[in-house]
C-alpha cells in the first residue's frame, strides 16, 4: 500500500518569527504546528478529526491565535457541517466558537486585537489595503468567504493583477530583485488546472512548480520557503538558491491531544 503524502500550508506570523504549519492526511485528518523560523524546530499542537478550510484561516500578527473554518462530518445530522473558531495556536481547541447556525466562514485578522469574520449574508465586499485603514466602529462590517485570502495576501505584500481571459488571478511578491509569482485559477477551475509558482531573479526564472501547495518568503532570512510533497523546503537565496530540507511531515499520525487550556 503506498503511503499517503500529506499536505502542507503555512501562515507566517508579521510580527515575530513563529509561524503555524497545518499538515493535512489522510483524508479528514489535519494537525496543527508552531515552527520557530530562527530554528527551524517544529511543535505539534492539536490535531483535528475534519478538515480545515486553508484559504479562510488567518493567523494573528503575533502568532497567538489561530482564527480558522473547520468542515466536520456530524453523524447525528448524517452530513458534514462547517463551523468556525478562534483558539490559542497551535492548539485547535475553541476559545471562541461560531456555530453552523452563525453562518460564519471563517475570517483575517486586523491586529492580534480585531478581526473581521465571513458571514452570510453578506454585508460589505469592499478589502482595504492595510488593516490600519479600518477603525473599531467598522468591524461590524463583513467580507465575502472567498475574500478572506484575497484580504490576507494583500495585507501581507502579495500584489494581484487579474487575468480574466485565462480565468485565473495572477499574484506576485517582491523581495529586493526576487520574485515570486502565483498563478491561481479562479474556484469554478480549480479542480481542473493546477496552481503554478515561479520563481524569478530579475528577468530571469530561477524555479517554477506547479507541485507546491505553499510558498512564501521569510524575509529575515532572506530565503524562500516552501512547501511540497509533505515536506518543507527552503531556498538560501543569498548562495544560488540552494534547496535545503527542513522538515518531512509525511510520517506523522493522529493521537489525542489535549489543550493546556
Amino acid at each position: 500500500m503506498t503511503p499517503s503524502i500529506a499536505r502542507i500550508f503555512v501562515l507566517l506570523a508579521s510580527e515575530n518569527d513563529f509561524a503555524l504549519v497545518i499538515r493535512r492526511g489522510p483524508v479528514n485528518r489535519v494537525a496543527a504546528l508552531t515552527w520557530d523560523r530562527t530554528r527551524d524546530t517544529f511543535k505539534l499542537g492539536q490535531w483535528l478529526k475534519g478538515r480545515i478550510l486553508e484559504e479562510t484561516c488567518d493567523l494573528s500578527p503575533d502568532g497567538r491565535h489561530f482564527l480558522y473554518q473547520a468542515k466536520k462530518y456530524e453523524p447525528k445530522v448524517g452530513y458534514a457541517a462547517f463551523y468556525s473558531v478562534m483558539s490559542r495556536a497551535p492548539y485547535l481547541t475553541a476559545l471562541h466558537y461560531w456555530a453552523p447556525k452563525h453562518r460564519v466562514f471563517g475570517g483575517a485578522f486586523f491586529d492580534n486585537t480585531r478581526f473581521w469574520l465571513s458571514t452570510f449574508p453578506i454585508e460589505a465586499r469592499t478589502l482595504p489595503h492595510f488593516a490600519r485603514e479600518k477603525g473599531v466602529f467598522e468591524l461590524v462590517e463583513t467580507i465575502a468567504e472567498y475574500d478572506v485570502a484575497t484580504y490576507r495576501r494583500q495585507r501581507d505584500g502579495w500584489v494581484l493583477q487579474p487575468d480574466d481571459y485565462q480565468r485565473r488571478n495572477l499574484w506576485h511578491k517582491t523581495l529586493g530583485e526576487w520574485t515570486l509569482a502565483r498563478s491561481m485559477y479562479n474556484y469554478n477551475w480549480r479542480y481542473n488546472y493546477p496552481n503554478l509558482y515561479e520563481l524569478k531573479h530579475g528577468t530571469n526564472e530561477v524555479i517554477s512548480s506547479d507541485q507546491w501547495t505553499w510558498a512564501d518568503f521569510d524575509i529575515p532570512r532572506k530565503r524562500l520557503c516552501f512547501a511540497r510533497d509533505g515536506q518543507l523546503w527552503a531556498l538560501d537565496l543569498k548562495v544560488g538558491a540552494k534547496e535545503t530540507l527542513l522538515h518531512d511531515f509525511n510520517a506523522m499520525e493522529f493521537e489525542p491531544r489535549v489543550a493546556p487550556y
